[in-house]
């Protein structure tokens, strides 16, 4: 006997993408669709529902149906994916797959990424193993402790000021970079499995 869930096919030969569904959720892909080309601007939207409701093969029927209208779009399974320590790297990764449609600006985007991708690595501090304990020491020792933390807070600001700058510098190149994918149309990114993920990964 065979518990196992089949997995409903949907087809990608341009016809209807929900002709296998037995729910009726065509018309909730509809709305969604109009939601979509409604606005100009970008936006996160987010479909809840308890698991097991059938999320993941919505989603799947209605990029399916997307693709057939010439929407771009990309599918991302966190929880398949979260074996990649660093999120943004699997999330260019996907992007990649419409480098095709503006090369230059996919290529200024993963440049832009760079700077608040960068680990920043503390400062070692050096002289104080191996000295003799005494008042000279101890205050050779504080102050180079002292001396370290006054870096570390410049270092850590200047960090910031960077990695503040490069998600404002990347958010621009992306918004470029969509822009160039298709001008008439927004490119729809679905991220599936969120709830399955590791927790630092989500």
């Amino acid at each position: 006997m065979n518990l196992k869930h089949s997995a409903i096919e949907i087809p990608n030969d341009g016809t209807d993408a929900f002709v296998n569904c037995k729910l009726d959720r065509k018309k909730y892909a509809d709305v969604l669709t109009s939601i979509i080309s409604s606005y100009s601007n970008g936006f996160v939207l987010a479909i809840d529902n308890k698991w097991g409701t059938g999320k993941t093969t919505f989603v799947k029927m209605w990029r399916q149906q997307l693709k057939n209208q010439k929407y771009q779009t990309l599918y991302f399974n966190a929880w398949e994916n979260d074996f990649q320590e660093e999120v943004m790297i699997a999330l260019l990764s996907e992007l990649e797959g419409l480098r095709d449609k503006g090369e230059e600006t996919f290529t200024t985007v993963v440049e832009k990424s760079a700077t608040f991708l960068k680990k920043v690595f503390p400062a070692v501090v050096k002289g104080a193993a191996g000295k003799i304990i005494g008042d000279e020491a101890i205050t050779e020792v504080v102050g180079a402790v002292t001396e370290f933390t006054a870096e570390e807070v410049e270092l850590q600001m200047k960090n910031y000021n960077e990695k503040k700058k490069g998600i404002n510098d990347f958010r621009t190149a992306l918004e470029k970079f969509v822009e160039n994918v298709d001008e008439d149309k927004p490119v729809v990114f679905i991220i599936d499995e969120l709830d399955r993920c590791r927790p630092r990964y989500a």
